[in-house]
């Protein structure tokens, strides 16, 4: 139960990385066709 609960909050924080990640580059992206 315990180990279950770990890998849960695990993937709840490696999901956030990736969004934020892909947020960042979306972001990045814009500004790059904006400023270019």
């Amino acid at each position: 139960m315990q180990y279950h609960h770990n890998t849960y909050t695990l993937n709840k924080i490696t999901i956030r990385v990736y969004s934020s990640m892909s947020n960042y580059l979306i972001m990045r992206d814009l500004l790059s066709t904006y400023y270019a």
